[in-house]
């Protein structure tokens, strides 16, 4: 008869998460290790995120939720759209906090796929 497998207790406990204060900190996206990352995303879309860089509290969330990773940080912390990776699926509007990504219509953006 086989014993039972005993799990340590450690294994179990549930860790307090401490938010990183840079971004290099953060988990990267599955996306950036898979090796399978699209050159562009931007063909179909009908819209486009854009910050609104005076409301944007620089908390991250848009980085985090974005299917794509197409957001980054500028020098001053506040997150920037990478245009070509973006399929303007408005996720990271709807997760912002404070309202500072607006969704616009690609055809008012001046897009073009040429």
């Amino acid at each position: 008869m086989n014993s039972p497998v005993k799990i340590p207790e450690t294994i179990c406990l549930i860790q307090p998460f401490t938010r990183p204060d840079r971004l290099q900190d953060w988990p990267q996206t599955p996306q950036m290790h898979s090796g399978h990352l699209a050159d562009s995303n931007r063909g179909w879309r009908t819209q486009y995120p854009e910050v609104l860089a005076d409301a944007c509290i620089a908390c991250n969330l848009c980085f985090l939720f974005c299917p794509d990773a197409a957001i980054y940080n500028n020098e001053q912390g506040i997150p920037q759209i990478i245009d070509d990776w973006c399929k303007g699926c408005g996720i990271c509007a709807v997760e912002c906090p404070k309202n500072a990504i607006v969704m616009t219509h690609a055809v008012t953006t001046g897009e073009s796929d040429e």
